[in-house]
């Protein structure tokens, strides 16, 4: 594929032998993602130098698990997008997500250097303006794998095994179905339940301790899309569709679980005293 307009610096994810594949998948996937690694990398490294804080924690760690998550969503979509017959249509699903996740990520890194909250964030016309962009642009991303979705369940004719194919489908499936929980949290105003967001957390996650917390089934919903293909590939055999669809069922369960203990304010695990 031609190259010529990717920077040169990310020339060498061609060469780096694990990387190589991914890479002629799907260039543009592979470098967004691939900068959103060393993106999580500086960060971690200017982190202790930091001295702004977001609800009593370093600002910088948000930033840090959005390009960690995003750089792992790109390097994912970049290994299934083949799949797809149409890759013209997959071209434009991709840079769609990258126009919209890069926004998402500029905004929150942007916000925490200022030591302002990206999400949630009423107290000025600017964090205002950033927070109803951001839904916006989050919303046209969920959208566009919405209908990526359709077009894979349409499709009639795949070169991967049927058990896989079925495991990318419900990964994708839930991984919209849980993108869409993000707005429900961002309607509410707050991922707490019970309390105002800042409360004692578990370390790195920020997960609450003492009430209930939305994120928790946020973050294990959209990581179906690699929870499920995972297990395809580890315990489902060719054919065998319906052990894909038992473990989806499952996981179905146990994170629809997750958000009704966080509805009722409880939290996933308590602090112990």
């Amino acid at each position: 594929m031609a190259n010529a307009h990717l920077p040169r610096s990310f020339a060498a994810l061609r060469t780096m032998k694990p990387l190589r594949e991914l890479y002629q998948r799907n260039p543009l996937f592979a470098v967004f993602g691939a900068a959103h690694f060393l993106l999580a990398l500086l960060l971690a490294v200017y982190a202790p130098f930091n001295d702004e804080q977001v609800l009593g924690l370093n600002s910088v760690i948000k930033p840090i698990k959005f390009a960690l998550s995003i750089g792992i969503f790109s390097w994912t979509m970049a290994w299934f997008l083949p799949m797809l017959q149409d890759q013209k249509q997959a071209r434009r699903y991709s840079r769609l997500q990258v126009l919209c996740l890069g926004f998402e990520q500029i905004a929150i890194t942007g916000q925490a250097l200022r030591g302002e909250q990206s999400h949630f964030n009423t107290s000025s016309p600017i964090g205002i303006a950033i927070f109803s962009l951001m839904g916006v642009f989050i919303m046209v991303a969920t959208l566009s794998s919405l209908r990526l979705w359709w077009q894979l369940r349409r499709q009639q004719a795949f070169k991967e095994s049927p058990s896989y194919v079925a495991a990318v489908k419900n990964g994708l499936l839930l991984f919209v179905v849980f993108s869409l929980f993000g707005g429900f949290i961002s309607a509410y105003g707050r991922h707490t339940v019970g309390a105002s967001d800042g409360s004692e957390g578990i370390p790195f996650l920020n997960w609450s301790l003492q009430y209930g917390d939305l994120r928790v089934a946020h973050f294990l919903g959209i990581h179906s899309l690699q929870a499920i293909p995972l297990f395809a590939v580890l315990f489902a055999k060719g054919k065998a569709v319906k052990p894909v669809h038992w473990f989806t069922v499952i996981w179905l369960l146990v994170v629809g679980l997750t958000a009704l203990q966080a509805l009722l304010g409880l939290p996933l695990l308590r602090t112990v005293v």
